[in-house]
């Protein structure tokens, strides 16, 4: 069940990205991973379009059967999340519509920090490009 290990082969996409697989410090054999992206907005789609199906498919190779589309969860501040969820809900409800994701704003803060969770899940496709439009609305 060693996924995570497999080499992620985005550098023809974008070479000055940077881009590290972190295990969880607490649970090392934990199905989730971080991974810390560091790119320009332009090409986040075209990272996370390749990404998602690499990890997707090597969880279903190694045994994780009950992972059935991939799943995202995105760290954001207080503020930048107030933004991605918008007045009364309307610029996430709309992401959700034009996206076809399943989206998730956790209204408590990490702890010791101010970061909240976003979840975003769904078909890799449709989980990309929600990720590419927050990150267009957000910078």
């Amino acid at each position: 069940k060693q996924w995570y290990q497999r080499r992620v082969r985005v550098r023809s996409i974008c070479p000055e990205a940077t881009i590290k697989v972190l295990e969880t410090p607490d649970c090392p054999n934990a199905e989730e991973r971080v991974v810390q992206i560091e790119c320009l907005h332009d090409n986040i789609y075209a990272i996370f379009s390749q990404l998602l199906p690499q990890i997707f498919d090597g969880l279903q190779k190694s045994g994780f059967e009950k992972v059935t589309e991939p799943e995202v969860c995105l760290l954001f501040s207080g503020g930048t999340m107030g933004s991605i969820i918008g007045k009364g809900g309307s610029v996430i409800n709309n992401l959700r519509l034009t996206t076809g994701a399943f989206i998730k704003a956790f209204p408590n803060k990490l702890q010791n920090c101010d970061e909240r969770v976003l979840l975003v899940r769904g078909e890799s496709d449709k989980v990309t490009s929600c990720i590419s439009e927050i990150y267009a609305n957000v910078e």
